[in-house]
């Protein structure tokens, strides 16, 4: 019988379409409900599982991904596993910029663009959403 894996399913909304996601094996989907979202998830995962295999990646990319390949288990669950989340309020100031305490760097939001320079090797970065 063929081993399984357990992974996690995120689906959360975005203006007017929902946005699944499976963080164990970087996997997104969309949909207009959140049935069509998990429906697109799970179709995204077996092309995905599906191609990485005739690619000769699929054993790689699992254990990358923290599975256990050599256990004896049908079903395979990951060695990592999630222990906190936590959602976290950033201040911004008038400008639109935003301060990381840890790193220094500062953060410019500009719609769906976000620009950042990072303080450490002073290099400009920016992240496009769109």
């Amino acid at each position: 019988m063929p081993k399984r894996i357990i992974i996690s399913e995120q689906i959360w909304k975005e203006g007017g379409m929902y946005t699944s996601y499976c963080p164990e094996l970087d996997v997104a989907s969309c949909g207009r409900t959140v049935d069509e979202a998990r429906k697109n998830l799970r179709e995204a995962l077996e092309i995905f599982i599906e191609e990485t295999s005739k690619m000769g990646t699929l054993k790689d990319l699992l254990e990358e991904a923290g599975y256990d390949l050599s256990s004896e288990e049908e079903i395979l669950i990951k060695r990592k596993e999630l222990v906190e989340f936590e959602t976290v309020q950033v201040p911004l100031d008038e400008s639109g910029y935003a301060k990381c305490d840890y790193c220094r760097n500062e953060y410019r939001f500009k719609g769906e663009i976000i620009e950042t320079t990072n303080k450490k090797t002073n290099t400009e970065v920016i992240y496009d959403k769109r």
